[in-house]
């Protein structure tokens, strides 16, 4: 019986140590650039819609006209008018002695009224003023706080305290002569009877002021950062176009998870609610602040997926290339155009150093001459004179210059 000839097994390809290292890096570059990113998105958001005090006005400004707003408005300040005042005891003091029974009814129906009338105010245009002057004032004085003027005194936690004691004289207007039953009404905020709506911050407040000065770095570096990881990224891989697809593809899966965390804060905010009629006014509060914020991340996640698309086309995959030839796209190395390309990459891959060297100039020319110099504008000339020079290396020597090639 012949001895049947064992073929020898194929030696497995090895991957060498600075592929790996290569690898490596490329992936830890992606993914701190998919990380600084995401995380331009949401500080970009919070600076612009929420630490700019226009902004913030001109968003909570409607609010209140929102019946679920102004329901729980209207609640709330009634709610502070009738607290720790007697009025029942006043009703019985100022009714006949065999007529007392009837100040219970008849202070529950004033709180009744009071309530009724609170919520007309509110909802109407003459509350505007109260309620954008106290936002503008809160807003300020906080932001003012973070960013280096004076320090209010008070309390060591963060609190965002809305002052809204103008509203008790159009609540009294309304309420006519049944006002004077309600002596919380008539006291002078002066006296430390403010109608305040109180938001504790839950939190010291240097930990919020950290926090806002930390937002306002994030949305000036993060997405000049994000650009230099990437490019530095695509410049430093083996295959550019699997770089690019790896940066699209962690980028939808980044968004796919800030998306359901807007959803877990949203329910966590809601569950700390202790008053339930309050749920409804705090929603739509939440959904009006985090939309534009969910809007960016959507569009993000868009833009992701339409370069992860392009890229996949634009691989070296078979079914790639098999769709090229299906399409009958045509090839761009005939033309005149890419002609004209080739001469510049190659004279800047001939000059690549003295072009280098000239953007690293520009950039200290720039910073010797602007007007005001800081460590942002430090830190973002630096990220985009490296986001420059990487983008003329990877011009000057792409890499697989034959992968569109069907």
């Amino acid at each position: 019986m012949a001895n049947k000839v064992q073929a020898s097994p194929q030696p497995a390809k090895r991957i060498s140590l600075s592929s790996a290292a290569r690898l490596v890096v490329v992936l830890l570059l992606v993914f701190i650039g998919c990380l600084a990113l995401i995380g331009f998105t949401t500080a970009h958001w919070a600076e612009h819609q929420i630490l700019t005090t226009d902004n913030w006005v001109a968003v909570v400004g409607p609010i209140p006209r929102q019946p679920e707003v102004g329901t729980a408005l209207s609640d709330y300040v009634t709610t502070q008018l009738f607290a720790n005042v007697p009025i029942s005891r006043e009703i019985a003091n100022a009714l006949p002695p065999r007529a007392s029974f009837l100040a219970g009814p008849l202070a529950s129906q004033l709180q009744s009224l009071t309530k009724t009338v609170t919520y007309r105010v509110i909802v109407s245009s003459t509350f505007d003023t109260v309620w954008v002057a106290a936002n503008r004032s809160a807003m300020n004085q906080l932001l003012g706080a973070a960013r280096g003027q004076k320090p209010p005194l008070g309390s060591r936690l963060a609190s965002f305290n809305l002052n809204i004691s103008g509203v008790k004289d159009q609540i009294a207007s309304k309420l006519g002569t049944t006002a004077s039953a309600l002596p919380s009404l008539h006291v002078a905020s002066s006296s430390g009877n403010s109608l305040m709506l109180d938001t504790n911050l839950k939190t010291k407040r240097q930990q919020v002021w950290s926090t806002i000065r930390a937002i306002d770095l994030a949305s000036s570096v993060l997405l000049f950062f994000a650009i230099a990881c990437f490019l530095v990224a695509i410049a430093f891989a083996k295959d550019r176009v699997k770089a690019v697809v790896a940066i699209a593809g962690v980028t939808i899966v980044l968004v796919l998870i800030e998306l359901i965390a807007l959803k877990v804060a949203k329910q966590d905010i809601l569950n700390q609610i202790k008053n339930a009629s309050y749920v409804p006014a705090v929603t739509y509060i939440f959904d009006v602040l985090v939309g534009p914020l969910r809007t960016r991340i959507l569009y993000s996640g868009l833009i992701a997926l339409i370069v992860l698309v392009i890229a996949l086309l634009c691989s070296s995959y078979k079914w790639a290339r098999t769709l090229r030839s299906f399409v009958h796209i045509p090839s761009p190395f005939d033309t005149d155009v890419f002609g004209w390309w080739y001469a510049a990459r190659h004279w800047t891959k001939r000059h690549l150093y003295y072009v280098e060297g000239a953007l690293a100039f520009l950039l200290l020319l720039w910073l010797a001459f602007v007007a005001s110099v800081n460590g942002r504008l430090i830190i973002n000339g630096v990220l985009v004179t490296i986001s420059l020079i990487t983008i003329v290396y990877i011009f000057a020597y792409p890499h697989k210059p034959g992968a569109l090639a069907t």
